[in-house]
């Protein structure tokens, strides 16, 4: 057996170095475990909105299928073709001041669906003429 005085640290030496690798080893795997909790947490709030705006488009579908339809004009949320140029549509004050919010603010979701009803004119079909 070795007497203590003649161990100079190469134990000490190498436990440091294993937890010096073992501890890359945690904040890399740390790391990628991070990096798929906001991957998957986008997914879902993607999910969400999706399933959002589907709703409102079906909220729309639901005026249009009904027994009168709505007074289209140049303004609010019904509107007629060619009322409004296409920079209107890049304000986004125009989103929410004319348009039509479906019903309740969803569970996760930053704010309620809203849809936009254009009225375009009757296509004649081929072969016809007006």
């Amino acid at each position: 057996m070795r007497n203590s005085n003649s161990q100079r640290g190469a134990a000490l030496v190498t436990g440091l170095i294993f937890m010096v690798v073992l501890t890359l080893l945690v904040v890399s795997a740390m790391r990628g475990t991070i990096l798929e909790e906001k991957m998957s947490g986008n997914a879902r709030d993607a999910d969400l909105a999706f399933q959002s705006a589907e709703a409102a488009l079906r909220a729309g579908e639901k005026v249009l299928n009904g027994a009168t339809l709505p007074t289209f004009s140049a303004s609010g949320a019904y509107l007629t073709v060619g009322s409004r140029d296409d920079a209107y549509w890049l304000s986004t004050h125009n989103w929410t001041t004319n348009s039509v919010a479906y019903g309740s603010v969803p569970n996760g979701v930053a704010a309620a669906p809203r849809y936009v009803i254009e009225q375009l004119p009757a296509v004649p079909s081929a072969g016809f003429s007006k």
